[in-house]
């Protein structure tokens, strides 16, 4: 199932996570199902390590978080390409605006720099915003699921996972733990 939201990729992350974190004590074969229905990359990336058993809790937890930071680290700067990108349209319209001056041509490069400004102002600079927001959205995820995944990993009590990982939801959004408890059966089915 692919998320439509943001707000349901954070919700189905921590609900994958809550019945992760019932499942991964006793090491039940419903587990891979579950891993399996993960779709978020960083998520099923995360899950795998941790199945793995490579890495001790500790170096999970090291690994995750660079990870997290080194693609945190890349969206900014995509973010920040496409914004300079923004200025450099409003900058290079100059000497178009300069050659029609010259050549007495004033509607034309009253109507270059408008061309420009709207391009740069209306155009890419709202498209920079969105890609920082995308940005900022995955991390706060990401953030959640390294979160999740160290109390999981040091085999902390699943209603106290799901309690931790219920507080980066909204309390309308909240997962209660019975719910996950009941459902786990057919999720896995």
């Amino acid at each position: 199932m692919k998320f439509l939201t943001k707000k349901n990729e954070f919700r189905n992350s921590v609900d994958a996570l809550i019945l992760f974190s019932r499942l991964y004590p006793t090491r039940s074969p419903q587990i891979h199902q579950v891993h399996a229905s993960v779709t978020y990359s960083f998520l099923k990336e995360s899950l795998t390590l941790l199945l793995e058993g490579i890495l001790d809790e500790r170096a999970l937890h090291r690994v995750l978080k660079h990870r997290m930071e080194t693609y945190h680290k890349t969206s900014l700067r995509a973010a920040d390409k496409i914004k300079f990108a923004s200025q450099a349209i409003f900058f290079l319209s100059f000497p178009l605006v300069f050659l029609a001056v010259l050549q007495g041509h004033y509607a034309t490069a009253g109507w270059i720099l408008l061309v420009a400004s709207f391009l740069s102002s209306a155009v890419v600079a709202p498209l920079a915003f969105h890609f920082k927001r995308k940005s900022q959205h995955e991390r706060e995820l990401n953030e959640a699921i390294v979160h999740g995944l160290h109390l999981i990993s040091t085999k902390v009590n699943p209603i106290v996972v799901s309690e931790e990982l219920n507080s980066f939801l909204p309390p309308n959004d909240r997962i209660p733990w019975l719910a996950v408890a009941l459902t786990a059966g057919k999720k896995a089915s």
